[in-house]
């Protein structure tokens, strides 16, 4: 909100005062508001103004990335190495442009060039937590999990937003008897899947608290790992001895991959199972997109109309597990039952798709609720795609059996993966 008002200010601005440093302004505050689309264009009018300035080709590179248009962020990036603008920083981007394509080897021969530029003497700012976050995620793609994770948590823009102030102090070693609270971070997803590392304390005899920031503490409740499931605003009437970052207890508790492989612990309660109840021979439940605000969004976001492929299959009940946006699509499908208003709570949608026989989801909080409770689950992923999926291999190391993964056979288009996922589901189930 504060961006969106600055960014209307800065419009303001620009009317009253049109100049270069009102023009920059604009551009930047557009695209801290994530108006991207709009953001392009304001960064291009600066370039114009500026005859091609570096740091407005830079701009307009950054905006590129956000939209999802590698190819024109990689030729950005690649003309900024040409004039020698801010090196290290241009690789990092340029690497990042080359995987948002699926080009992971060029990608990370142009990101581990950038130590030889450190060695050098030449500095990384501000972008030095992207820089380890992306190693990071080429050490889990190649298998190195330790060694990945380890990278990861140094970038804490990217991995977790631990800002919480505890007197108690950090995990630094296993003490039977003693309770360990997980501190929140990142999103709803995010805490689903680090739950599980409740299970490692436990098992080295130490008492668990989960704080939820999502309100998820009822469906964590019965988790059997987790002696206090709460919420984070409850947690002054909780004692602990020590805490962690829950984005970070990966590390922290000196994970491996066996620990990380865990048999499904999300369930949905009897009574909202009950509650939300059905009809149909073949039960589909489907989300295309996530939250807008976060910052990949336009990668993950999967066009609605390919879900009528799923809509004409033979005896299928399609129903939508969009919430809060992306609904107003549902207008062009009367096929698809819209849920919405009966996802009042995480109770609620774990219910719902308790009730389904399959689900079929863009890399959203619902793919990891549906795969964590055993449900038949496929995930259609973009080309370049969140580090819980880095992992190399048909295997997943932070889902079980029961969930596939589908990623982009071609950079932004989606229709090999939506024929991927009906195949599937006509094998499975026809």
């Amino acid at each position: 909100d504060k961006f969106d008002a600055a960014s209307d200010l800065a419009k303001i601005f620009f009317l009253q005062n049109s100049n270069i440093e009102t023009l920059d302004f604009l551009a930047k505050t557009l695209y801290l508001s994530k108006k991207y689309q709009e953001a392009l264009y304001w960064a291009e009018k600066l370039i114009e103004a500026t005859n091609n300035n570096p740091s407005a080709l830079n701009n307009k590179g950054l905006i590129l990335l956000k939209l999802n248009r590698g190819e024109e962020c990689e030729k950005v990036f690649s003309d900024l190495l040409k004039l020698g603008f801010d090196p290290p920083s241009s690789k990092l981007n340029l690497s990042v442009a080359l995987c948002s394509q699926g080009k992971f080897q060029e990608g990370k021969k142009v990101l581990y060039s950038i130590e030889k530029d450190l060695k050098k003497g030449q500095s990384i700012g501000t972008n030095g937590e992207g820089l380890y976050y992306n190693m990071g995620w080429h050490m889990l793609h190649d298998g190195k999990f330790k060694e990945g994770m380890s990278n990861l948590i140094r970038n804490k823009k990217l991995i977790g937003h631990d800002n919480h102030q505890f007197s108690k102090p950090l995990f630094d070693k296993f003490i039977p008897g003693k309770t360990l609270l997980f501190s929140p971070e990142g999103g709803a997803g995010d805490e689903m899947l680090n739950v599980r590392f409740c299970k490692m304390a436990k098992e080295h005899g130490m008492k668990t608290i989960f704080a939820s920031n999502h309100k998820l503490q009822h469906l964590f409740s019965r988790v059997p790992f987790v002696d206090h499931s709460i919420s984070y605003n409850d947690l002054k009437d909780y004692n602990f001895d020590y805490y962690v970052p829950m984005m970070k207890a990966a590390v922290y508790l000196e994970a491996s991959e066996k620990d990380v492989r865990v048999d499904n612990y999300l369930s949905a309660s009897p009574v909202f199972s009950k509650k939300h109840q059905l009809k149909g021979k073949l039960k589909i439940g489907i989300r295309w997109q996530g939250n807008p605000l976060y910052e990949q969004d336009l990668s993950r976001s999967i066009p609605f109309h390919l879900f009528e492929q799923i809509t004409s299959l033979p005896n299928a009940s399609v129903y939508s597990l969009q919430k809060d946006t992306g609904l107003d699509e549902l207008l062009s499908n009367p096929k698809i039952t819209d849920l919405s208003s009966k996802m009042e709570t995480w109770e609620d949608t774990a219910g719902i798709i308790d009730n389904l026989d399959i689900v079929v989801t863009s890399c959203t909080s619902v793919a990891h609720l549906a795969g964590l409770m055993g449900k038949r689950t496929l995930v259609l992923l973009p080309a370049m795609y969140y580090y819980i999926w880095a992992w190399n291999t048909e295997d997943i190391l932070w889902h079980n059996k029961n969930l596939t993964i589908i990623k982009q056979p071609i950079v932004n288009t989606w229709e090999k993966s939506m024929e991927k996922a009906v195949s599937i589901i006509k094998e499975e189930y026809l």
